[in-house]
């Protein structure tokens, strides 16, 4: 089993609003799920100390994106994230990407880095695994030396669900868990969610 860790909700939920969740989940191999990597996902609300009551059904295609998605596709997500079509790969080492407007910093390292398109680019996910201030080096090879324009994604989430407010009807802080099945196994994340003024 793969267990993502629980996110705090933070600030606290107020009214009878339906609640957006975004994460970043990834599965067995440790970079972000894909749709077809999952054969059922569910989730279940309930208050902190309590029992678990059923688990509610969801559908794949609905909550999990095949492509990471970044603060500029939802002013919501504050975590990290950006994106662009300017992606360069170094002269002489595939490994090596860059963006051609810069930014590479050390808070980058860990991070998946989805390329999408680009003539000469591997459409993948990858993970950087270190940066010098100017090329992140990534898990594998990214395409062909010396290739321009490639589109990218680093950072991001990958999962969202409106919870709807009739699964948190009261006031109290709850554990929102979902579980998918990856390829027989199962994939755990979770947040932990504060509700007043209901």
């Amino acid at each position: 089993m793969t267990i993502n860790p629980r996110k705090k909700v933070t600030p606290a939920v107020f009214d009878s609003t339906d609640i957006p969740l975004m994460a970043r989940v990834h599965g067995l191999d440790n970079t972000p799920v894909q749709q077809a990597d999952l054969s059922a996902l569910t989730f279940i609300a309930y208050i902190k100390g309590a029992v678990p009551g059923s688990p509610t059904s969801l559908t794949i295609a609905n909550v999990i994106f095949d492509t990471l998605r970044v603060p500029s596709d939802d002013l919501a997500w504050t975590e990290d994230g950006r994106g662009g079509t300017d992606l360069i790969i170094h002269a002489s080492d595939s490994t090596k990407v860059r963006p051609a407007s810069g930014g590479v910093v050390a808070g980058d390292v860990g991070l998946p880095i989805q390329i999408t398109a680009g003539t000469g680019f591997t459409v993948g996910v990858y993970r950087v695994n270190a940066q010098d201030g100017t090329y992140w080096t990534l898990s594998s090879v990214a395409g062909t030396v010396g290739s321009t324009g490639g589109t990218y994604r680093l950072g991001g989430y990958n999962f969202k669900h409106e919870l709807p407010a009739s699964s948190i009807p009261a006031e109290g802080v709850y554990y929102v868990d979902y579980e998918a099945t990856a390829s027989g196994k199962k994939v755990a994340w979770g947040f932990e969610v504060n509700v007043i003024g209901r």
